[in-house]
């Protein structure tokens, strides 16, 4: 790479050469990020370091001694700049809950292996050695990077990281163009993005397994159990297990338990939580109980029916028939959750309703496509001739 060699970086610690540093990345077309967090016993990643690589060096940022992160959130939502990544979630969390910023024009390389043949969801060393030759140390990997000093090693080893993604990003940019296919790339890494912003804790009860069998007040209890977990556990900073599982959740709502005996009964409600919570989680049932039914919950999606697993099977043909024409995997083009989310949109009107994921260079390639074929399955089956 030009200018830049893997095992040279640039140890950033003080604000005014951070920001120093973002004046210059504000500049340029593109620039590498990585992280290194911990998170094994809180809710948010904790932050150890940022790395950054760019056309002349890569910097190793040490985020518990910099203070003025905002030069850095302006880089990261400036849609000039295209960011440089590799499974780019946790990372766009990060930038979230550390530093405020919506990243913009994201790349992530990733993404952009599985358009280039590599497979879905290549692992950073696999993609290192594919593409460069180079086999990456792991002996860092799972290191304490909130400890200071840091060791040489683990210097070196998060200079390499940045430093080797720069590299692929050059190699994966021209053969993309080549193809047609850069901007795809960078629209399913904003898809990412912003999977990865905070959700809001009232809709995370649609994410408990099992949830749609549950209706009325039984749905009420398990959407106001839900929420009431996510403000605890963001506001104590505690992973969701340490607190209450989702499946204990589940078998609450389902027992609508009215007294303290009752709750003593549900698997996995340890004591310890009875006492703290106890109350309040019985004064949810009641309160679910009360609930109009006006107010209640949309019910959640059920499982789809025989006919409905027949359009199901018609969609994914062609979906298979289009990867391979296409020569990508059939999850880049649609995931099967996906796909069931269209069909269960129209099963009693026939009008069917596209998932966010099918906006974009999907629509034409295949959105519209499988709207016409469940619309021809729908009228088939529906006909009274």
């Amino acid at each position: 790479m030009d200018g830049l060699m893997s095992d040279q970086y640039v140890w950033v610690d003080s604000d005014t050469q951070f920001a120093e540093c973002c004046e210059y990345w504000n500049l340029l077309p593109f620039i590498s990020i990585d992280t290194e967090f911990i998170r094994t016993k809180t809710f948010y990643p904790k932050l150890g370091l940022l790395q950054v690589a760019d056309d002349r060096n890569s910097y190793l940022i040490d985020p518990l001694q910099i203070t003025d992160f905002l030069p850095f959130q302006k880089v990261l939502e400036n849609p000039a700049v295209v960011k440089v990544l590799h499974a780019c979630s946790e990372d766009a969390e990060i930038f979230h809950c550390c530093f405020n910023a919506r990243a913009r024009s994201v790349f992530d390389t990733q993404i952009a292996a599985s358009f280039l043949g590599q497979g879905m969801s290549i692992g950073y060393a696999n993609l290192v050695k594919y593409e460069l030759g180079v086999d990456l140390p792991k002996d860092e990997t799972r290191s304490d990077w909130l400890q200071r000093p840091l060791t040489d090693n683990q210097k070196n080893y998060a200079a390499m990281d940045v430093a080797y993604l720069h590299q692929i990003f050059r190699i994966q940019e021209v053969a993309l163009l080549e193809q047609g296919r850069f901007d795809w790339v960078l629209e399913d890494s904003d898809r990412i993005v912003e999977s990865s912003l905070p959700q809001d804790p009232e809709r995370y009860y649609l994410k408990i397994r099992q949830a749609w069998q549950l209706r009325g007040t039984r749905l009420c209890f398990l959407k106001m159990l839900a929420s009431w977990r996510e403000r605890l556990v963001q506001a104590k900073d505690i992973p969701r297990t340490r607190l209450v599982r989702d499946a204990v959740l589940y078998e609450l709502a389902v027992a609508k338990p009215h007294s303290l005996n009752q709750l003593n009964r549900i698997h996995g409600l340890y004591p310890g939580l009875i006492r703290r919570y106890g109350q309040t989680i019985l004064d949810m049932a009641r309160k679910a109980e009360q609930v109009p039914r006006s107010e209640y919950p949309e019910l959640i999606a059920a499982p789809l029916k025989i006919e409905e697993g027949l359009m199901l099977k018609k969609v994914r043909e062609f979906v298979a028939e289009l990867a391979v024409q296409l020569e990508l995997p059939v999850e880049l083009l649609a995931r099967r959750k996906q796909l069931e989310a269209i069909v269960s949109s129209g099963t009693y009107t026939g009008e069917f309703q596209l998932t966010d994921a099918f906006t974009g260079w999907r629509y034409d390639i295949i959105g519209k496509h499988i709207l016409n074929i469940l619309t021809i399955e729908w009228n088939a089956t529906n006909s009274t001739e």
